[in-house]
Order: C-alpha cells, then structure tokens, then sequence
C-alpha cells in the first residue's frame, strides 16, 4: 500500500479494511490451529483494525457531509452539531492512541510467544529486545532496516502518550517513501491515521516473514498466554 494523504475518510477506512484483509491473508498462509499463538496475535490486529481503526474512521465518514453531522446528533443523541464536532475531535486523537498501544501489546505477546518456544531462546523483557532477539535467531536479511520498520508504531505509540511529544533520541525512518522523523523534544508529525496505517501494513510483512521463517514453522504448536479478564 503506497503512502499519501488521504482527501476523504472514505479513503481512511479503505485503508483500515485493507489491513485487516492482509491480517486475515497472512493467517491463511501460516495454516495453523485457531488457538495457535501465532494466529491470534495477527487475529487480534486484524480485529482491532475493525475496532479502534475502522469504526472510528467510519464515524468521520459519516460526517463529512452536513447531513451526516445532523444524523450523528441524532444518533448519539449530541445537544448540538458543534458537540458532535468535539467528540470527533477528541476521538480521532484516542482511537489512534488506543489502536497503536493495544496493537503493540498483541505484537509483543505474539514476538514473546514464538521465542519462548525456541529451544534455547526466551523473552528479553521488552518488545524492542525480544523482536530484535528473534529476527537474529531465524537470520533475517536486512536485519537492521526490518527492526527500525517495527519500532516506528512504538515511537509514534510513546509521542501519543506523551501528547505528541517525541523524548528519545533522534530516529529517522523511511518506509516505502514515506519518512518518519522523531526529533527529540519535538512535536511528531508522522502520527497520523495514513502513517500509522501505512507502517503497520509494511510491518505485517515483515512479521509474517518471521511467522513463516523455517525456524518457527518448525514450531508444531505455540500455546497462547493467558490474560486476565
């Protein structure tokens, strides 16, 4: 999926379906058990896609137009046009945080599950050490680039947690074209629906590049963690 600025929401939620339909392709391929830890952890993307992703998007959609902000008042029952507006508001900037937080921990959970599962391997304690651990372990080529790919949703996570403010060292990534600059200190202007979107699509290959490495395919069965409700 190439990168550009979205005009429309339309266009948004396109995106947002397109990623889901890669997550159900990639669970295709591995042809794995349902209950298999590889298989939920990309179930579980392809699910918040629907969710944190897609539905918001939709809600935009529908009020790209004066009629649709009139239904949306109706609809959730808003005093006001302009209340709708600021809920949208407030929306967009929270459903992009909670998509790219709870998609980093499904992540991490699955990269943690597969090394435990290495004869000889285990976690390292963080999503950047364990992921870096299993790309060493399955010898992935173009090691170093594939990492900094899967670190960008993490760096854009921390600046949305940090009302946009990037604090760590200076990164600069390009993805496919499009760049990804954290200056330490800084407003990040890469936060985005079309750059998140855009950097978990790529993401997703890489990852099933390592689902489906001889190493792990070797794995008959990866049993999934058990969270509490």
């Amino acid at each position: 999926m190439a990168f550009h600025r979205a005009k429309t929401w339309e266009e948004k939620v396109l995106r947002a379906e397109a990623l889901q339909n890669k997550c159900i392709d990639i669970i295709e391929r591995l042809q794995l058990p349902r209950d298999d830890a590889r298989v939920l952890g990309i179930s579980r993307v392809g699910g918040l896609c629907s969710t944190f992703a897609e539905l918001p998007l939709r809600l935009f959609h529908e009020a790209e137009s004066k009629e649709g902000y009139a239904r949306l008042k109706k609809g959730l029952r808003y005093r006001s046009v302009d209340d709708v507006r600021t809920v949208l508001s407030d929306l967009t900037y929270n459903a992009r945080l909670a998509f790219v937080t709870i998609t980093q921990f499904v992540l991490e959970d699955c990269v943690e599950s597969v090394l435990d599962a290495i004869p000889n391997e285990k976690k390292r304690g963080s999503f950047s050490k364990s992921v870096r651990r299993l790309m060493q372990v399955i010898n992935l080529e173009d090691l170093d680039t594939k990492y900094e790919i899967l670190m960008v949703p993490a760096w854009i996570r921390n600046s949305l947690h940090a009302v946009g403010i990037h604090n760590g060292s200076r990164k600069s990534v390009d993805i496919d074209g499009a760049q990804y600059v954290f200056e330490k200190g800084e407003r990040v202007a890469c936060g985005s629906w079309e750059h998140i979107l855009h950097a978990y699509d790529h993401g997703l290959d890489i990852y099933e590049e390592m689902l489906c490495s001889p190493t792990v395919k070797a794995i008959i069965r990866i049993p999934a963690k058990k969270h509490p409700c």
